[in-house]
């Protein structure tokens, strides 16, 4: 198995995304973050039950990709449940065309979000 890069880091402390992802995955994560927001990908009936959160964290969480904390509960819920919905989540369409990789690859990614000790 792969080291993870640091995944465990004391509470209080900021995580930008950019200390845990390089630029290519950070583009795949910001690809599924903006497919998850579409209404023909993830249902608005669906969203909340899915994600924890509203449809609207989701896109503040876009809007300011590079400069979240992926320590802020409703932020990494907005990441993670966008990296497992679209690759699994059976929305009948390409994962590949969606996020530009495969679903196991969406699936490592969001098992290198930080969490909690």
């Amino acid at each position: 198995m792969v080291p993870v890069r640091s995944q465990m880091c004391s509470a209080g402390s900021m995580m930008s995304p950019v200390q845990l992802f390089n630029r290519d995955e950070l583009a795949t994560i910001s690809r599924c973050l903006e497919a998850a927001n579409r209404e023909d990908v993830i249902p608005e009936w669906e969203f909340q039950t899915l994600f924890g959160i509203e449809r609207s964290v989701l896109e503040d969480v876009l809007a300011r990709w590079s400069e979240v904390d992926l320590w802020d509960e409703p932020t990494l819920l907005a990441v993670n449940n966008a990296l497992v919905n679209i690759a699994c989540y059976p929305h009948a369409l390409d994962v590949e065309a969606l996020a530009g990789v495969s679903e196991t690859t969406l699936i490592d990614l969001a098992r290198r979000l930080p969490r909690r000790p």
